[in-house]
Protein backbone atom coordinates (compact mmCIF):
# COMPACT_ATOMS: atom_id res chain seq x y z
CA UNK A 1 0.00 0.00 0.00
CA UNK A 2 1.36 3.41 -0.92
CA UNK A 3 2.15 5.82 1.90
CA UNK A 4 1.52 8.79 -0.37
CA UNK A 5 -1.52 10.90 0.57
CA UNK A 6 -4.59 10.50 -1.59
CA UNK A 7 -5.38 13.27 -4.04
CA UNK A 8 -7.72 15.89 -2.68
CA UNK A 9 -11.14 16.04 -4.35
CA UNK A 10 -11.91 18.93 -6.64
CA UNK A 11 -14.58 21.51 -5.82
CA UNK A 12 -16.89 19.87 -8.37
CA UNK A 13 -16.41 16.44 -6.80
CA UNK A 14 -17.17 17.87 -3.35
CA UNK A 15 -20.27 19.61 -4.66
CA UNK A 16 -21.52 16.38 -6.23
CA UNK A 17 -20.85 14.29 -3.13
CA UNK A 18 -22.63 16.75 -0.84
CA UNK A 19 -25.80 16.64 -2.99
CA UNK A 20 -26.27 20.39 -2.52
CA UNK A 21 -29.14 20.36 -5.02
CA UNK A 22 -31.21 17.95 -2.92
CA UNK A 23 -34.53 19.35 -1.68
CA UNK A 24 -36.85 17.57 0.76
CA UNK A 25 -40.54 17.08 0.16
CA UNK A 26 -43.23 19.41 1.44
CA UNK A 27 -43.59 19.50 5.23
CA UNK A 28 -40.12 18.06 5.85
CA UNK A 29 -37.42 20.27 7.36
CA UNK A 30 -33.65 20.06 7.07
CA UNK A 31 -30.75 20.93 9.33
CA UNK A 32 -27.00 20.77 8.84
CA UNK A 33 -23.75 20.48 10.79
CA UNK A 34 -20.31 20.40 9.27
CA UNK A 35 -20.68 19.24 5.67
CA UNK A 36 -23.69 17.02 6.36
CA UNK A 37 -27.38 17.85 6.14
CA UNK A 38 -30.37 15.69 7.05
CA UNK A 39 -34.15 15.73 7.03
CA UNK A 40 -36.36 15.61 10.10
CA UNK A 41 -40.07 15.81 10.76
CA UNK A 42 -39.47 16.90 14.37
CA UNK A 43 -38.31 20.23 15.74
CA UNK A 44 -34.69 20.37 16.87
CA UNK A 45 -32.66 22.42 19.30
CA UNK A 46 -28.95 23.20 19.49
CA UNK A 47 -26.98 23.05 22.79
CA UNK A 48 -26.26 26.75 23.21
CA UNK A 49 -25.82 27.11 26.98
CA UNK A 50 -22.88 29.45 27.69
CA UNK A 51 -20.26 28.21 30.14
CA UNK A 52 -17.64 30.83 31.05
CA UNK A 53 -15.16 28.21 32.26
CA UNK A 54 -15.38 26.22 29.03
CA UNK A 55 -16.40 28.55 26.21
CA UNK A 56 -15.74 26.15 23.35
CA UNK A 57 -17.89 23.28 24.59
CA UNK A 58 -21.63 23.00 24.08
CA UNK A 59 -24.40 21.91 26.42
CA UNK A 60 -28.17 22.16 26.78
CA UNK A 61 -28.02 23.18 30.43
CA UNK A 62 -25.72 23.20 33.43
CA UNK A 63 -26.91 19.64 34.19
CA UNK A 64 -26.34 18.30 30.65
CA UNK A 65 -22.74 18.98 29.80
CA UNK A 66 -20.17 17.27 27.58
CA UNK A 67 -16.67 18.75 27.58
CA UNK A 68 -15.75 17.03 24.33
CA UNK A 69 -18.43 18.69 22.20
CA UNK A 70 -16.21 20.99 20.16
CA UNK A 71 -16.01 22.32 16.61
CA UNK A 72 -12.87 23.01 14.62
CA UNK A 73 -12.59 24.47 11.15
CA UNK A 74 -8.98 24.04 10.08
CA UNK A 75 -7.01 25.56 12.96
CA UNK A 76 -9.98 27.60 14.23
CA UNK A 77 -12.05 26.57 17.25
CA UNK A 78 -15.68 27.70 17.02
CA UNK A 79 -18.52 27.92 19.50
CA UNK A 80 -22.06 29.31 19.40
CA UNK A 81 -24.05 30.30 22.47
CA UNK A 82 -27.12 32.19 23.52
CA UNK A 83 -26.00 35.61 24.72
CA UNK A 84 -28.29 37.40 27.14
CA UNK A 85 -27.41 41.04 27.92
CA UNK A 86 -25.84 39.81 31.17
CA UNK A 87 -23.67 37.24 29.37
CA UNK A 88 -22.61 39.81 26.76
CA UNK A 89 -21.55 42.20 29.53
CA UNK A 90 -19.56 39.47 31.29
CA UNK A 91 -17.78 38.50 28.06
CA UNK A 92 -16.83 42.09 27.22
CA UNK A 93 -15.66 42.74 30.78
CA UNK A 94 -13.47 39.60 30.64
CA UNK A 95 -11.49 40.77 27.59
CA UNK A 96 -7.81 41.27 28.55
CA UNK A 97 -7.80 44.93 27.50
CA UNK A 98 -10.86 45.65 29.64
CA UNK A 99 -9.45 43.82 32.68
CA UNK A 100 -6.34 45.98 32.34
CA UNK A 101 -8.47 49.14 32.07
CA UNK A 102 -10.44 48.20 35.19
CA UNK A 103 -7.25 47.60 37.18
CA UNK A 104 -5.83 50.95 36.06
CA UNK A 105 -8.96 52.69 37.33
CA UNK A 106 -8.46 50.98 40.71
CA UNK A 107 -4.86 52.21 41.14
CA UNK A 108 -5.75 55.57 42.79
CA UNK A 109 -7.89 53.77 45.36
CA UNK A 110 -5.15 51.22 46.05
CA UNK A 111 -2.66 54.04 46.54
CA UNK A 112 -5.04 55.74 48.94
CA UNK A 113 -5.27 52.51 50.94
CA UNK A 114 -1.49 52.49 51.34
CA UNK A 115 -1.59 56.10 52.55
CA UNK A 116 -4.28 55.21 55.08
CA UNK A 117 -2.37 52.25 56.48
CA UNK A 118 1.20 53.60 56.21
CA UNK A 119 1.16 54.98 59.74
CA UNK A 120 0.64 51.45 61.03
CA UNK A 121 3.63 49.88 59.25
CA UNK A 122 5.58 50.03 62.51
CA UNK A 123 2.54 49.44 64.74
CA UNK A 124 1.07 46.29 66.21
CA UNK A 125 0.59 43.06 64.25
CA UNK A 126 -2.87 44.00 63.03
CA UNK A 127 -1.81 47.42 61.74
CA UNK A 128 1.33 46.05 60.08
CA UNK A 129 -0.73 43.38 58.36
CA UNK A 130 -3.15 45.98 56.94
CA UNK A 131 -0.20 47.86 55.48
CA UNK A 132 1.35 44.72 53.95
CA UNK A 133 -2.00 43.71 52.41
CA UNK A 134 -2.43 47.16 50.86
CA UNK A 135 1.11 47.02 49.43
CA UNK A 136 0.56 43.50 48.09
CA UNK A 137 -2.70 44.43 46.37
CA UNK A 138 -1.08 47.42 44.67
CA UNK A 139 1.91 45.36 43.54
CA UNK A 140 -0.31 42.56 42.19
CA UNK A 141 -2.43 45.07 40.26
CA UNK A 142 0.64 46.69 38.67
CA UNK A 143 2.09 43.31 37.70
CA UNK A 144 -1.23 42.18 36.19
CA UNK A 145 -1.53 45.40 34.17
CA UNK A 146 2.03 45.05 32.88
CA UNK A 147 1.45 41.41 31.89
CA UNK A 148 -1.88 42.09 30.18
CA UNK A 149 -0.56 45.10 28.26
CA UNK A 150 2.56 43.17 27.23
CA UNK A 151 0.97 39.89 26.15
CA UNK A 152 -2.40 40.95 24.69
CA UNK A 153 -3.41 43.37 21.95
CA UNK A 154 -6.87 44.54 21.03
CA UNK A 155 -8.15 42.89 17.85
CA UNK A 156 -11.04 44.07 15.72
CA UNK A 157 -12.30 43.34 12.22
CA UNK A 158 -14.64 45.45 10.08
CA UNK A 159 -17.78 43.66 11.29
CA UNK A 160 -20.35 45.17 13.63
CA UNK A 161 -20.63 43.56 17.04
CA UNK A 162 -17.16 42.00 17.31
CA UNK A 163 -14.82 42.17 20.30
CA UNK A 164 -11.49 40.40 20.32
CA UNK A 165 -7.82 40.18 21.19
CA UNK A 166 -4.57 38.74 19.91
CA UNK A 167 -1.66 37.20 21.77
CA UNK A 168 1.84 36.12 20.82
CA UNK A 169 3.46 33.33 22.84
CA UNK A 170 7.19 33.10 22.26
CA UNK A 171 8.63 29.61 22.81
CA UNK A 172 5.20 28.24 23.66
CA UNK A 173 5.31 25.11 25.79
CA UNK A 174 2.08 23.97 24.14
CA UNK A 175 3.36 23.63 20.59
CA UNK A 176 7.10 23.85 21.10
CA UNK A 177 7.56 27.10 19.18
CA UNK A 178 6.25 30.63 18.90
CA UNK A 179 2.47 30.75 18.60
CA UNK A 180 0.09 33.47 17.42
CA UNK A 181 -3.43 33.48 18.86
CA UNK A 182 -6.44 35.44 17.64
CA UNK A 183 -9.81 35.28 19.35
CA UNK A 184 -13.01 37.19 18.76
CA UNK A 185 -16.57 37.27 20.03
CA UNK A 186 -19.09 38.12 17.33
CA UNK A 187 -22.50 39.14 18.66
CA UNK A 188 -25.36 38.67 16.22
CA UNK A 189 -28.99 39.01 17.32
CA UNK A 190 -29.30 36.95 20.54
CA UNK A 191 -26.23 34.80 19.93
CA UNK A 192 -22.48 35.03 20.34
CA UNK A 193 -20.20 33.27 17.86
CA UNK A 194 -16.71 32.64 19.28
CA UNK A 195 -13.71 32.05 17.00
CA UNK A 196 -10.17 31.26 18.16
CA UNK A 197 -7.23 30.57 15.84
CA UNK A 198 -3.80 29.31 16.91
CA UNK A 199 -0.94 29.24 14.41
CA UNK A 200 2.71 28.31 14.83
CA UNK A 201 4.89 31.15 13.62
CA UNK A 202 7.89 30.40 11.41
CA UNK A 203 9.19 30.76 7.87
CA UNK A 204 5.82 29.92 6.31
CA UNK A 205 3.62 31.99 8.61
CA UNK A 206 3.99 35.41 10.24
CA UNK A 207 1.80 37.02 12.88
CA UNK A 208 0.59 39.54 10.29
CA UNK A 209 -0.33 36.81 7.78
CA UNK A 210 -2.13 34.87 10.50
CA UNK A 211 -4.17 37.95 11.38
CA UNK A 212 -5.14 38.52 7.74
CA UNK A 213 -6.25 34.89 7.34
CA UNK A 214 -8.33 35.09 10.51
CA UNK A 215 -9.97 38.36 9.42
CA UNK A 216 -10.79 36.89 6.00
CA UNK A 217 -12.48 33.91 7.65
CA UNK A 218 -14.60 36.15 9.87
CA UNK A 219 -15.64 38.33 6.94
CA UNK A 220 -16.77 35.25 4.99
CA UNK A 221 -18.88 33.96 7.89
CA UNK A 222 -22.61 34.53 7.87
CA UNK A 223 -25.47 33.64 10.15
CA UNK A 224 -28.37 31.42 9.10
CA UNK A 225 -31.81 30.61 10.44
CA UNK A 226 -32.65 27.26 12.00
CA UNK A 227 -33.40 24.78 9.16
CA UNK A 228 -31.88 27.09 6.55
CA UNK A 229 -29.60 24.99 4.33
CA UNK A 230 -27.03 26.89 2.20
CA UNK A 231 -26.82 25.76 -1.41
CA UNK A 232 -23.10 26.38 -1.94
CA UNK A 233 -20.09 24.50 -0.60
CA UNK A 234 -19.12 25.22 2.96
CA UNK A 235 -19.44 24.22 6.59
CA UNK A 236 -22.53 24.58 8.76
CA UNK A 237 -22.30 25.44 12.41
CA UNK A 238 -25.33 25.98 14.64
CA UNK A 239 -27.09 29.04 13.20
CA UNK A 240 -24.10 29.91 11.05
CA UNK A 241 -22.23 29.05 7.85
CA UNK A 242 -18.67 29.28 6.51
CA UNK A 243 -18.48 29.11 2.70
CA UNK A 244 -15.35 27.52 1.22
CA UNK A 245 -14.07 25.28 -1.59
CA UNK A 246 -14.76 22.08 0.34
CA UNK A 247 -11.13 21.34 1.19
CA UNK A 248 -10.70 22.68 4.72
CA UNK A 249 -10.61 19.88 7.29
CA UNK A 250 -13.49 20.10 9.76
CA UNK A 251 -13.53 18.32 13.11
CA UNK A 252 -16.80 18.17 15.06
CA UNK A 253 -16.52 16.09 18.22
CA UNK A 254 -19.40 14.61 20.17
CA UNK A 255 -22.43 12.46 19.45
CA UNK A 256 -25.74 13.44 17.89
CA UNK A 257 -27.38 13.14 21.31
CA UNK A 258 -24.93 15.76 22.61
CA UNK A 259 -25.47 18.10 19.68
CA UNK A 260 -29.20 17.98 19.02
CA UNK A 261 -32.32 17.75 21.12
Amino acid sequence: MSDRPSKRPTAEQMRASSMSSFRPGAGVTQECLGRISWVSENSQEWPLKYNKDSEFTHSFSENIFARGNEMRYGNVRIAVHLATPEIKEKIIDSLPQNISLKLKKELPWLLSEISKTEKGKNGDVRERNKYRVAQSRLQNAKESIAELDRDYKKYSVEILGNYGFSKFEEDSTVQGGSVSIYQTYLFKDEYVYIFQSREEIGEKMSVESHGKQFSALLKSFRTRRMNEIPTELGVCIPLGFLPDDGRTVTDIKGTSNNWLS
